[in-house]
């Protein structure tokens, strides 16, 4: 994240949008499941665009909830654009994911990995 600190009236729709992933990643794990998948066989609902979409109502719901209309009145694509965002800020978007998943396990007792490195 930027060094500087951003008043709340200046806060951009992925700044407002990242407030509310971060709430929903740390309660709910059904968020988690949708925001997780990185190809169409791993996701909840049968494709990535409507996990994608169902992780989006459910952001639009939070702010319903929290009572913030800018972010309630946004189109759900808008809304899916700025999670995206959010989710690299952390280094949850699905490419960052995926390239996690296919390096390999880095352990002391793993002679392969010993023998690569030497």
């Amino acid at each position: 994240m930027s060094g500087h600190v951003r008043r709340k009236g200046n806060r951009s729709i992925n700044d407002r949008v990242e407030e509310i992933v971060v709430k929903l990643c740390g309660a709910d794990d059904e968020f988690m499941k949708l925001t997780n998948a990185i190809c169409n066989s791993q996701t909840l609902e049968g494709s990535l665009i409507a996990d994608e979409t169902m992780a989006a109502q459910m952001i639009r719901n939070r702010a319903v909830e929290e009572g913030l209309p800018e972010l309630a009145s946004l189109k759900l694509r808008s809304i899916i654009l700025a999670m995206r965002v959010a989710l690299r800020r952390f280094g949850f978007d699905r490419k960052s994911v995926k390239a996690r998943a296919s390096e390999p396990k880095r352990t002391d007792d793993d002679k392969r990995y010993k023998e690569q490195i030497q």
